[in-house]
């Protein structure tokens, strides 16, 4: 009677660690990508608000980024809060007529132009001029929100799954599991 060998047929090790670490690495690249679209909307913002990224694994449905304004209570933050999420219509008073100071009029020029637009993640140059106007209070019409934190979530959400399956596949390959 014949002898039959069999050798066991197994595949490479798994090694988590390697997937883990090329689904981290893609995160950060995003993240990067992602603050880069946050700056480009204060671009030409004098006051410019800070930006942070937090990237987590132990999400059970998978990898998460989070991203957004550092809220470190600066005025570029507080502006940013205001251009992002707008403010309705209101009064304005010289500081006389508030007790915050000594001034009966507001001064300012008599046109505006903002320097960012609604959903558009860009800054612009925006502006001032006409001739000055002196009042003692304005109604100012608001600001409509730009909803940047909106439009990036949009822009990213259906791309940050492409990519981290992109970085599950390179990660599998690395470890011969592809």
């Amino acid at each position: 009677m014949p002898n039959i060998y069999a050798r066991p047929i197994s595949p490479p090790a798994f090694k988590p660690q390697v997937i883990r670490l090329e689904i981290l690495n893609e995160m950060r690249k995003v993240g990067r990508e992602v603050l880069e679209d946050y700056a480009r909307t204060v671009e030409t913002w004098k006051d410019k608000p800070k930006f942070e990224t937090q990237l987590s694994l132990t999400n059970a449905n998978g990898p998460v980024l989070f991203a957004g304004l550092k809220d470190d209570g600066s005025e570029g933050a507080k502006h940013f809060v205001m251009v992002n999420e707008g403010t309705p219509p209101h009064e304005i008073f010289a500081g006389a007529y508030t007790g915050q100071s000594e001034k009966k009029a507001l001064s300012f020029p008599g046109t505006f132009t903002a320097k960012t637009v609604p959903g558009v993640l860009q800054s612009g140059s925006g502006g001032e001029g006409g001739a000055q106007v002196a009042t003692p209070y304005v109604q100012h019409p608001g600001i409509k929100a730009r909803k940047f934190d909106e439009a990036i979530q949009f822009k990213w959400t259906s791309q940050f799954s492409v990519r981290m399956q992109e970085a599950l596949y390179r990660g599998a390959q690395k470890t011969g599991h592809a």
